[in-house]
C-alpha cells in the first residue's frame, strides 16, 4: 500500500513535471520580437494570420520604445502607430519565425509638413532643373510632390509647344543630397521604371508615374514615339 508521503511526492512530481513540459512547448512556441519607434504614438501588434477571413486581431500595447514582446511564432503580424504631429501613420507588417526580431517604425513626414516645405524647397529645384537641362524652357515645370522626409521630388515637365517631335510630358525625380538638389532619373522619360532607376524609391516612381494624370490619350499615342528631353 501507497504510503502518503509517497503519494504526495508522486503528485508533486506530476506537477513539476507538467509544468515543465508546458513552460518548454511555449518557449518553442514563442519568440521576441522587439518594437523600435520614434515621431509616433499609440502603438499595437495585431495578429494578421487570419486576415484574409476576418480583421486583424490585436496582440498586444506597446508601451514604450524599445519593449520586447512574446509572440506566437509563424504568425504575420501588423504594427501599428499613430504619427506625432508632421508624421504620418504607420503600418509595418512582419512573419514571426525562429529567430528573434526588431521592427523600427520610423514615419515619413506627413503630407501637409511636405506640401509646407515644398514651398521653400520649390526655387532650388528648378534651378537644379534648369543646370542639368538648357531646353528646360520649353516645358512648363509642374509643382510636383516631396517626399519621405522632404528629402526626394518628383514632377512632371509639359512641353509648351506645338505637338511634334518634342512634345511628351515627361517625368523626373530629384533627390536632396548633402544640401543640394540632383536628378536620379536622367534622362527624363514618359514613364520612370525601377530597373532602369534602381536607386529611387518604387513608391516614390509609382507615384510619378500614377498620380499626375493629366495627359489626354492623344498625347499618350505621341509619346509612344520615346522622345526624351537632352
Amino acid at each position: 500500500m501507497i504510503s502518503k508521503r509517497l503519494l504526495a511526492f508522486i503528485v508533486l512530481f506530476l506537477v513539476l513535471l507538467f509544468g515543465l513540459l508546458y513552460g518548454l512547448s511555449r518557449s518553442h512556441s514563442s519568440q521576441q520580437a522587439t518594437i523600435d519607434y520614434v515621431h509616433s504614438h499609440d502603438v499595437a501588434v495585431y495578429d494578421a494570420s487570419e486576415s484574409q477571413t476576418s480583421k486583424a486581431v490585436l496582440a498586444q500595447h506597446v508601451s514604450a520604445s524599445g519593449e520586447s514582446l512574446k509572440l506566437k511564432k509563424n504568425h504575420t503580424y501588423i504594427v501599428k502607430a499613430k504619427g506625432e504631429s508632421g508624421y504620418e501613420d504607420s503600418s509595418v507588417g512582419f512573419v514571426l519565425t525562429d529567430e528573434p526580431k526588431t521592427i523600427n517604425i520610423n514615419p515619413f513626414y506627413s503630407k501637409d509638413k511636405l506640401a509646407d516645405l515644398l514651398k521653400t524647397e520649390q526655387g532650388a529645384i528648378k534651378q537644379a532643373l534648369s543646370a542639368a537641362y538648357p531646353q528646360i524652357s520649353l516645358y512648363k515645370v509642374d509643382n510636383g510632390k516631396l517626399y519621405h522626409w522632404g528629402d526626394w521630388y518628383g514632377t512632371i515637365l509639359r512641353y509648351k509647344g506645338s505637338y511634334g517631335q518634342s512634345s511628351d510630358s515627361l517625368r523626373v525625380v530629384l533627390a536632396k543630397e548633402g544640401g543640394t538638389w540632383k536628378v536620379k532619373t536622367d534622362p527624363p522619360n514618359i514613364t520612370l521604371s525601377k530597373f532602369v532607376f534602381p536607386d529611387v524609391p518604387v513608391d516614390i516612381l509609382r507615384d510619378v508615374n500614377n498620380s499626375f494624370k493629366a495627359d489626354s490619350f492623344e498625347n499618350i499615342q505621341k509619346s509612344i514615339r520615346g522622345t526624351r528631353l537632352h
